[in-house]
């Protein structure tokens, strides 16, 4: 169980441009691995670890989304939905959806897919006492581009998304621990 955290929030609204023309008629989370939709895989991940409560918020063929998952019944989990504009951005995604968000919640990218231990990152986030926790990839292969900049204690303190800055070490995966007070301040 992922200690107290028990709903995931799972960002699933954009077009998935770098897929085309694959995400042409189907939207990015829905595309096949092995025989199932990419999503699932997460679902999978956050049930097996405790996390029953899913959100997830939805956009470019959101419809497509919702018709194969449903309420998550057959999955064994609780799914509900949040429905925002395409060219929405993660921030107002995110305020849009408030008033569905717990007080604390994992936050994830519907794109990644990392063999994380939950527990092990709630238990980070309560030992360093921070409202929001991210999980970082040691680029050390560099087969992507880095996106923050991590200093020795362990704290962010750059996040780039353009990943122009000349100081970043590693790549954020888009696992995270956050809560309503911080989307309050988007």
């Amino acid at each position: 169980m992922a200690n107290d955290i028990t709903q995931a929030v799972i960002l699933a609204g954009g077009r998935g441009e770098r897929l085309k023309p694959i995400t042409d008629d189907l939207p990015k989370p829905m595309v096949q691995f092995h025989n199932k939709p990419f999503l699932e895989y997460l679902i999978k991940q956050l049930k097996l670890q405790g996390i029953q409560d899913i959100l997830l918020l939805i956009g470019y063929l959101g419809e497509v989304i919702e018709s194969y998952f449903g309420n998550g019944e057959s999955l064994g989990v609780d799914i509900s939905y949040s429905y925002s504009p395409t060219e929405s951005q993660t921030g107002q995604r995110l305020t849009n959806a408030r008033h569905l968000l717990d007080s604390e919640f994992m936050l994830l990218y519907c794109d990644n897919y990392c063999p994380v231990n939950l527990q092990n990152i709630v238990n980070q986030l309560r030992n360093h006492r921070c409202e929001t926790i991210i999980t970082v990839y040691n680029n050390t292969d560099m087969f992507t581009r880095n996106n923050v900049m991590v200093n020795e204690q362990g704290y962010v303190e750059i996040y780039d998304p353009k990943r122009k800055h000349r100081s970043l070490n590693g790549v954020e995966i888009g696992y995270a621990i956050t809560n309503r007070n911080t989307i309050d301040r988007i």
